[in-house]
């Protein structure tokens, strides 16, 4: 976020909007796990901020390695989660 003359530019998200996405990201992913819906939580690293989402671990929430700008960690998950939903 920057300012020039007195207005404030929105052109990358602020700390703050990033901090409250988060959240609203987690409550969400809890609560649908929570009412038996599998969340297939996708983070860029399941050793760093994905960490939060282990926190909140249930059975209907996983949590799977994801960046998105790598193919081969794209069709890892994509085949991953036709497996699962496959099984049911």
């Amino acid at each position: 976020m920057s300012q020039t003359s007195g207005t404030v530019s929105l052109t990358e998200p602020s700390p703050l909007f990033k901090a409250v996405t988060r959240a609203k990201r987690l409550m969400l992913a809890k609560q649908l796990s929570l009412v038996e819906v599998t969340v297939f939580a996708g983070v860029l690293d399941v050793k760093g901020a994905g960490a939060q989402l282990r926190e909140l671990w249930c059975e209907n929430l996983q949590v799977l390695q994801l960046d998105v700008t790598n193919g081969s960690q794209i069709k890892s998950v994509h085949d991953y989660i036709c497996r699962q939903v496959a099984d049911r």
